[in-house]
């Protein structure tokens, strides 16, 4: 039984799969909980379902989008999907101690109230750096461990699991 158990696994090639999408789920995990604990100091069990949940469906979708190229091309899209999610949170949990609201793209059309907030807003970056560095973590740890995270191109079977891992969370 053992060994038609390994037969199997080894057929569909589990390592490989959870190489690229345990990198995302590590990452969002890490993010999610990083922002909830500066800015809530708490956890609720119904938001920590909320969140793991939220992340299985997006690390299936990041997966996908990672694993579509080869080499040179995927390290790019990976460093570009790291930093604009550092960015995310860096301006959410930023956006949140100034205005005690979260950033939607409807506060994009108040931009020209920001000048009243520019300097508090540059105070808040200053005293909020360590934070804003942590949300970049993922992509510092990317940068300087590439070479030992290195996950193929993805195969079909790969993109059928992470499609049937997105429907079954969806």
């Amino acid at each position: 039984m053992k060994e038609k158990l390994k037969k199997i696994i080894d057929k569909l090639n589990f390592k490989e799969l959870f190489k690229r999408y345990g990198l995302w789920i590590l990452t969002l995990t890490f993010l999610e909980f990083i922002f909830a604990f500066i800015m809530y100091d708490t956890y609720q069990k119904d938001s920590i379902i909320n969140i793991l949940y939220y992340i299985v469906i997006v690390s299936s979708f990041l997966s996908i989008i990672t694993g579509i190229f080869k080499g040179k091309i995927n390290k790019v899209i990976t460093i570009t999907i790291l930093s604009i999610l550092g960015l995310l949170f860096s301006i959410q949990c930023v956006f949140y101690k100034v205005f005690k609201v979260y950033f939607s793209l409807f506060n994009l059309g108040l931009s020209d109230q920001l000048k009243s907030f520019l300097t508090d807003a540059i105070k808040i970056i200053f005293e909020n750096i360590l934070y804003i560095l942590i949300f970049f973590l993922p992509l510092i740890c990317y940068l300087i461990f590439y070479k030992k995270i290195k996950t193929p191109k993805n195969n079909l079977k790969n993109y059928i699991s992470y499609i049937l891992i997105f429907i079954l969370s969806v």
